[in-house]
């Protein structure tokens, strides 16, 4: 398994693109049975990381399962990902025999945290 923000993940993939090893690098995410990849969405992705990202999510379809977290819908990739036909060819293959999971309510993160603190945020 591997566990990587999404920031973190598409800042790689550029690094290994710029050095001619991108070839390697998706074959290394290739072969994890499972990826995770955290805060989809949190920073916009360039064109540039919008291409990598279809590059991995096409090299892993119906080959590996990948978990992506996210708090943008679907229908707002095209803006995370500066492209319509890009974010909808990654859905497309991401949400192609998936298991869309929507969690709400309160944030973990906070629930230790005094009302009335959480009230000022």
């Amino acid at each position: 398994m591997r566990f990587t923000d999404c920031a973190r993940l598409v800042e790689g993939l550029k690094d290994a693109s710029s050095r001619g090893i991108l070839k390697n690098r998706l074959k290394y995410h290739a072969h994890s049975k499972l990826l995770v990849v955290d805060e989809l969405g949190y920073l916009d992705i360039d064109e540039q990381g919008a291409d990598l990202m279809f590059q991995l999510v096409s090299t892993r379809y119906e080959q590996r399962s990948t978990i992506i977290t996210t708090n943008v819908g679907i229908g707002g990739w095209a803006k995370v990902f500066g492209d319509e036909v890009t974010a909808g060819a990654i859905a497309d293959r991401v949400c192609h025999h998936c298991t869309l999971i929507k969690i709400t309510g309160r944030s973990y993160r906070l629930k230790d945290l005094p009302a009335d603190k959480r009230r000022e945020g």
